[in-house]
């Protein structure tokens, strides 16, 4: 069983839809605990994981391919951020 503790590269990790992915597991009749020892991982990995809204791509990939839902579904989307105006003095 893979530990939570072991660092992964953040080049591997993406953003992910916290919301959706809970959504998905959900339905699915498992919960997230259930569904991160049938990943191979210790119960809290998915909590902690879709907690933090981040996640490692090739997890993800593998999750997308059991739950059957497109893999770019569950990835954040991007926010757009305001573009701040300069002050006239």
């Amino acid at each position: 069983m893979k530990r939570l503790y072991e660092k992964t590269p953040s080049e591997d990790m993406v953003n992910v839809d916290t919301v959706y992915l809970r959504n998905i597991i959900h339905e699915c009749g498992v919960n997230q605990s259930e569904m991160s020892i049938a990943l191979g991982f210790c119960p809290e990995y998915l909590s902690n994981s879709v907690g933090d809204g981040r996640m490692n791509k090739e997890i993800l990939r593998l999750l997308s391919d059991m739950l059957d839902f497109p893999y770019e579904e569950a990835l954040a989307k991007k926010k757009k951020t305001k573009k701040h105006k300069k002050r006239k003095k």
